[in-house]
């Protein structure tokens, strides 16, 4: 329920299918394998494994319209990348939608300690709606994510996010292929931190803020980031970003 204070716990293995793909014409649709209430604590400390499917968008763990949500623990997420069937529905044939955690339009969530991996787009999206209802006070923190195809973490929409001590692997397969991707494509991103990590072999780059005439950037702080063979940090359209 929403309305009581819920725990979960993952202490060994689980093995997952999905039943519902991402309808991107109207994101408010999407469903996860595990859909999170608000006032809930997922304690992580085993393995999420997602099995084979030819789905073009999933998410292995939703956050849709909720507060006062925690993922905690030194448990694994691992999507399907090495063995996942292409969907071939027309305009949907990049399979890129394809998330660990997936935060929208949702308030007060942590993260913390997680390793997410082999997911078909992100390990983390944060986003929001384009009515102007967004994510907020999102915290990221001690996670390593590797080996997706899309983004180690994308932003869309979203205000007053921490990403801190962090390590971001191998994100390869299909554009842009950052670590992390603050793009809110039509909408407002605004005080984002991001401290303390080392993103490496990434293929797009490192940390992509890529603002557009009909979107809002803002308050961006970059500091204490380890590069490692990829590209810096890339940004177009920004107001106030402060890298040290």
């Amino acid at each position: 329920s929403d309305n009581i204070n819920n725990s979960i716990y993952v202490n060994s293995g689980l093995t997952c299918i999905v039943s519902q793909s991402i309808n991107e014409s109207d994101i408010n649709d999407q469903k996860g394998v595990i859909a999170l209430k608000s006032h809930t604590t997922l304690y992580l400390n085993g393995i999420i494994s997602l099995k084979k499917n030819n789905l073009y968008g999933y998410s292995i763990i939703s956050i849709n319209t909720k507060n006062n949500v925690n993922i905690l623990g030194n448990g694994s997420i691992i999507g399907d990348k090495d063995n996942h069937e292409n969907s071939t529905v027309p305009g949907y044939t990049t399979n890129e939608w394809g998330y660990g955690v997936f935060v929208h339009k949702s308030s007060n969530v942590t993260i913390d300690g997680v390793s997410i991996s082999k997911c078909t787009g992100d390990a983390i999206m944060v986003t929001g709606a384009e009515s102007g209802v967004f994510s907020n006070n999102i915290t990221i923190k001690n996670v390593a994510l590797s080996y997706c195809r899309r983004q180690g973490i994308s932003i869309e929409r979203a205000n007053n996010v921490l990403i801190d001590s962090f390590t971001i692997t191998g994100i390869s397969g299909t554009a842009p292929q950052y670590g992390i991707d603050i793009e809110p494509y039509s909408g407002i991103v605004s005080n984002i931190t991001i401290q303390n990590g080392t993103i490496e072999d990434c293929k797009g780059g490192s940390i992509l803020v890529y603002g557009t005439d009909n979107t809002t950037i803002s308050n961006i702080i970059i500091n204490n980031i380890t590069h490692r063979n990829c590209t810096g940090v890339s940004a177009q359209k920004i107001n106030n970003i402060v890298i040290y």
